[in-house]
């Protein structure tokens, strides 16, 4: 057998890791993986697609299917003018080419009234049924739209009438902007209705409204009052997520007399009623420079610390854009002093966040509209580390930008079972029109939470702590070696087990006392690699 041995250490963070391989004699090819960020070649064209649909055309949500099939929504026009749109869906295959089995050739649009109606979000049922939900208009009237479609596209004659229902608050400015699927089957929408205002007394305004409905769409008459709920919130509930123990988080924006508009967060309890453990009697707000502030994502992460995203104007709007900006909250509502600057992050380098995802490793990425030039504007991705800093290996210094055809904006992300990101959104060109607008990232090098590096990069193995996927490659020899294991995590220990027909891994990690040891045996070879005090760093490519 022989041996190689590196040495290397680190004064801010190392582990001993020992690591014996029994190596296959035929090397297999280092495949060298494209930096994160960079778009997707296997995707459309460059990693862009573009579908014209009518006019108007944008899309708001989207969601992954299962095999890994893009569901776009949002809306589109049948006339050149506005005001005649129509629920609009798109679902793709995975190398972005639209899915011809899917409604008709790929997509499907949906009318209430004849009026404007348009997608906010979707979600997936476990059956694979889609909830789409929206605003129906009909006239002066204006309602939650809700529709769910059946796997193929067509409507779900199952669920409220011929697929479609209708839900009226006060009926001239009602609007669904968010929907989650509880486990129980069980649909719950949040958005907007008009409600006499509790801090502008005698005027009227918005205020959150929620719907919980049965799996036919019925009202849950459990929920609320008969069904439906209104906050004293004057704004607009644009995001939901459900926690654990079934309270959901509504996220948006409200208005004030002080500060024009900010962020706003409400929990709820499982049967509608505030919950008065969050905030003050179950709401939070957050203002920033006393100008307008518009809440647009909204994420939760494992430990139930809550994130959002939007779009924050400076203390001198009238000569300088909005920016970006994160926030993260405790469980209890309160702001996470751990992350930026006392729990937000404000960042100029473009405009308005529109969306956010949140990576296994907790990383957070923001989309949203890149710097405008010339009246046009592009897609533009950020991404933050867990303690709110930009992560400068994304991108160019933390941040992408993407072009379609002059006036572009994202609105929707979603992240790939991979970690491969997908944008969404809307762009326009005079001679093109309008269009659904997707983009796809690579982001696999980001899966990995440890890298061990070896001397001269001559070795390197790299581990997501999470998920329990890893990757080994010798940098000298070509070899490479992935796959995802059985991971056991109990307090400063990681165990990782992994056996294949032709080989067995085990990887023992202390990470209290910075030591580890790593065994691979490939069984039909004898070679051995040897790996002492290597470097270890979130964020490491493969090779130099």
């Amino acid at each position: 057998m022989t041996a190689m041995t590196f040495m290397r250490h680190s004064s801010a963070l190392s582990l001993a890791l020992v690591a014996s391989f029994l190596v296959l004699s035929t090397i297999m090819p280092i495949h060298v993986e494209a930096s994160s960020g960079d778009l997707d070649s296997g995707f459309g064209v460059g990693g862009k697609v573009i579908t014209h649909v009518g006019f108007g055309d944008r899309v708001e949500t989207l969601a992954i299917q299962r095999d890994g099939k893009i569901i776009a929504a949002g809306q589109s026009g049948s006339r050149g003018i506005y005001d005649a749109a129509d629920f609009a869906l798109a679902r793709y295959n995975t190398d972005g080419s639209l899915d011809k089995s899917f409604g008709s050739d790929g997509i499907v649009r949906t009318d209430f009234f004849g009026d404007e109606d348009h997608i906010s979000s979707i979600a997936l049922q476990s059956d694979g049924k889609i909830v789409a939900v929206g605003q129906a208009r009909q006239g002066a009237d204006i309602y939650f739209g809700v529709a769910r479609y059946n796997t193929d596209g067509n409507l779900d004659g199952t669920f409220g009438t011929g697929g479609k229902l209708i839900t009226f608050f006060a009926g001239h400015g009602d609007n669904a902007h968010a929907v989650v699927i509880q486990p129980d089957g069980k649909i719950l929408v949040g958005g907007s209705a008009i409600v006499i205002s509790k801090t502008l007394p005698g005027e009227f305004t918005f205020g959150f409204a929620l719907a919980r409905y049965n799996q036919d769409g019925s009202f849950d008459t459990e929920f609320g009052e008969r069904g439906k709920v209104t906050s004293e919130f004057d704004g607009i509930c644009t995001r939901l997520v459900l926690q654990a123990d079934g309270k959901v988080i509504a996220g948006g924006t409200i208005t004030t007399r002080e500060t024009n508009s900010d962020f706003a967060l409400a929990r709820y309890n499982a049967d509608g009623s505030l919950d008065a453990a969050f905030g003050n009697g179950g709401k939070v707000t957050t203002d920033f420079n006393k100008w307008a502030d518009f809440l647009s994502g909204l994420a939760l992460q494992a430990d139930g610390k809550i994130v959002v995203a939007g779009d924050v104007d400076p203390p001198d709007p009238l000569h300088n854009d909005s920016q970006p900006c994160v926030a993260r909250y405790n469980p209890d509502g309160s702001l996470d002093s751990t992350f930026g600057n006392r729990g937000t992050v404000i960042d100029g380098n473009f405009i308005a966040a529109r969306a956010i995802a949140l990576q296994d490793n907790g990383k957070i990425i923001v989309a949203g509209l890149g710097s405008i030039q010339k009246g046009d504007g592009d897609f533009a991705l950020a991404r933050y580390m867990a303690n709110g800093n930009v992560d400068t290996s994304f991108g160019n210094g933390g941040m992408i930008t993407t072009g379609f055809l002059g006036s572009d904006d994202a609105f929707a992300l979603a992240l790939l079972s991979d970690g491969r990101i997908v944008a969404a959104g809307a762009t326009y060109g005079p001679a093109f029109f309008s269009g659904f607008a997707l983009a796809r990232y690579n982001n696999a090098d980001d899966r990995f939470d440890l890298h061990l590096q070896g001397e001269n990069n001559s070795c390197l193995l790299r581990l997501n702590s999470t998920t329990g996927e890893y990757l080994f490659t010798d940098c000298e020899s070509g070899f490479t070696l992935a796959g995802k294991g059985t991971l056991r995590v109990r307090r400063c220990k990681i165990n990782l087990e992994d056996n294949g027909p032709d080989f067995s891994l085990s990887v023992k990690v202390k990470s209290c006392a910075l030591t580890a040891k790593i065994s691979l045996e490939v069984h039909s070879q004898s070679k051995t690699f040897v790996i002492r005090d290597s470097d270890i760093t979130d964020a490491l490519a493969p090779c130099s």
